[in-house]
């Protein structure tokens, strides 16, 4: 029969590998959480600086859509200043999309993969003004974590820009914390059992 102190001793251990896997996916969660925090303020005021961009330049980049769209046949100093905005369009939002507010693409940066459309609660709190960040998975890599930002003139949504950066060094980071935590614990239990024995 059991006695009553490897009954204790086992209640103890149990009790110590539960508050420890508590603790390693506190701080599990705690760190992915200020990664993904970091990741979307960094990509908060990489957007902020092209929206500020396309604002500054916004009805020169409407005469340039429209002209890319009905293809006009241009004089020569016309299709360079056509070519100076689509340089300066590709140095501000070159991981960048810039939408009109019925979903229609009017810019697509180089790099940018075709991804899955923004869920429609989110794009509808887009269009009232809101910045939103969601996690996408393209056909290939790792995942990107995508903001949309409303740039606003006269009170509507003018634009929405959607910018995009990779998730990679946050999966990297939480693979090797998990790796650590696993194997910080396994020896910590280890030496608590041993110890009550």
């Amino acid at each position: 029969m059991t006695s009553f102190r490897t009954r204790i001793r086992w209640a103890t251990l149990g009790v110590f590998l539960l508050l420890l896997i508590i603790f390693c996916l506190s701080v599990y969660v705690g760190l992915s959480h200020i990664l993904l925090r970091y990741i979307d303020e960094s990509l908060l005021t990489l957007a902020q600086a092209e929206a500020i961009h396309i604002e500054d330049g916004a009805s020169h980049i409407e005469e340039f859509l429209e002209a890319e769209a009905n293809e006009v046949p241009h004089e020569k100093h016309e299709r360079d200043e056509r070519a100076y905005t689509r340089h300066e369009l590709q140095e501000a939002v070159r991981e960048s999309v810039i939408m009109a507010p019925d979903r229609t693409v009017l810019w697509r940066g180089d790099t940018v993969p075709s991804l899955r459309p923004l869920p429609d609660h989110l794009w509808a709190r887009v269009i009232h003004g809101e910045t939103v960040f969601d996690t996408v998975d393209p056909p290939q890599g790792p995942p990107l974590r995508r903001m949309s930002i409303p740039i606003i003139a006269h009170g509507q949504t003018r634009y929405i820009l959607q910018s995009f950066t990779s998730l990679q060094f946050v999966e990297e980071t939480q693979q090797r914390l998990m790796m650590t935590l696993g194997g910080l614990s396994g020896v910590i239990f280890l030496l608590v059992w041993a110890a009550s024995t």
